[in-house]
């Protein structure tokens, strides 16, 4: 009886992290050739007979010292596709989890932007608040239906006006002087950062013999939301001036005085509360392009956004809000899509750029009610795009080094959760925005 013989071909050591045997159809799996047959024997416990070569299809009952019988060439493979399964199994409650996530802190209802111009001229202060009434509703607890919108039979409009005279407070010589309601009505309009008409409540309260040192505080949300930012216009002599009104933070009336740091403010939490810019800049991070590709990618989308900005502020080239917000929704699905079904390219930054154009409408939109003209409305728009790039620099600050710190250290789970599960969840949430706002 002639001795058995077990030949050992050495092959390319497999690149990456080692593979272990995997199923390829009934009774058949696949086992790695290595470089050496003491490899072999860890792998296998017993180095195999015969001539094998990289990939060789065996049986599962393969026994040492017994000829390997070979599958045909080409037979089907279904270790990938269960690798696959396998992978999305395990992404879904991850998924789940951020869709749930996203959505809650979306849809969440947050006091939106008021409007206010003020007018000092000889002695007499003038303020003009317009205030959704939802709002009202939600800090006085007017709508006893839960419907958002304060119906005939709800609207109590002397609660709503003593409210108002006591959270507009003008100050003058150290004293807090009293001011007169001379009007108050409900009608439909359309506030900053509103995408179509709003049901509003606008007063207008009277100050006279206003002398000395003057400042006036306009907070109609004190208590239900301090960071309340109120758009204001302050008309002194004919001079406009733009200023955000917050708790605690009065506006001189007697000098001239410059909201720019304010504005800037405005702009940083305009991007950071804005959830559909913010997922769009993610999914644009997610893909962990080069540094190279990063820098013209959030360039691009930079020099897009402010291009529609300026324009629209200015009303020189004006989208209504009901193609704008759609579009916003659109670009996050899309960018989220192709981090899934496809590998981003160069194109990024073109697409980045063309998105912006989209996101600086929308941008526009918190500026849309000062009404301002002039030096005044370029200050007011430099401060707000200022801090617009400083919240998207946040962002960037905040997601670019996470990525790059869990890629260097776990790059399959990296790539499978921040991508790819991290982009599904986003096109979820962006589907669901574009229904809702077409």
């Amino acid at each position: 009886m002639r001795a058995s013989t077990t030949t050992h071909v050495p092959c390319p050591a497999p690149k990456g992290r080692v593979k272990t045997a995997r199923a390829e159809g009934p009774g058949i799996m696949v086992v790695p050739i290595w470089r050496s047959p003491e490899r072999a024997i860890q792998a296998r416990g017993t180095p195999f007979q015969g001539s094998p070569v990289d990939g060789d299809v065996l049986p599962r009952d393969f026994v040492p010292g017994r000829p390997a019988s070979r599958a045909p060439r080409g037979a089907p493979l279904r270790g990938e596709t269960t690798k696959l399964c396998c992978s999305a199994r395990r992404l879904l409650p991850q998924v789940l989890a951020a869709v749930l996530l996203l959505a809650g802190a979306a849809y969440s209802h947050a006091i939106g932007t008021s409007c206010a111009t003020v007018r000092v001229d000889e002695g007499r202060v003038e303020a003009s608040l317009v205030v959704r009434t939802s709002d009202l509703a939600l800090a006085l607890g007017l709508d006893r239906d839960g419907d958002g919108r304060l119906s005939s039979t709800e609207v109590d409009l002397a609660r709503i006006s003593r409210h108002l005279l006591e959270e507009i407070v003008l100050v003058c010589d150290g004293a807090r002087r009293d001011g007169t309601l001379r009007s108050i009505v409900v009608r439909e309009a359309t506030l900053p950062g509103v995408s179509c008409p709003q049901q509003v409540v606008e007063a207008t309260i009277a100050w006279a013999g206003v002398r000395g040192e003057a400042s006036l505080e306009i907070a109609p949300f004190r208590a239900a939301d301090p960071e309340h930012a109120c758009l204001g216009k302050v008309v002194r002599n004919g001079e406009e001036t733009g200023f955000v009104f917050r708790a605690g933070a009065p506006c001189p009336l007697t000098q001239p005085t410059s909201g720019a740091l304010r504005f800037l403010r405005l702009g940083v939490e305009h991007i950071l509360s804005g959830f559909d810019h913010v997922l769009f800049l993610v999914s644009l991070l997610v893909a962990m392009p080069r540094r190279c590709d990063l820098i013209a990618t959030i360039s691009a989308f930079t020099l897009g956004h402010t291009a529609t900005l300026i324009l629209a502020t200015l009303r020189l080239f004006v989208l209504p809000p009901a193609i704008v917000e759609p579009a916003i929704a659109l670009s996050v699905l899309y960018v989220s899509l192709e981090n899934v079904l496809g590998s981003p390219g160069r194109h990024r930054a073109w697409l980045a750029c063309a998105f912006g154009l989209v996101h600086g409408m929308g941008f526009s939109g918190a500026l849309s009610g000062l009404h301002l003209s002039g030096g005044a409305l370029a200050a007011a728009l430099a401060s707000f795009n200022a801090g617009v790039e400083a919240g998207q620099l946040l962002i960037v600050a905040a997601v670019c080094p996470l990525l790059a710190w869990w890629h260097a250290r776990r790059p399959d789970r990296c790539r499978r959760v921040a991508l790819q599960g991290g982009s599904i969840a986003i096109a979820v949430v962006a589907a669901a925005w574009f229904l809702e706002r077409v």
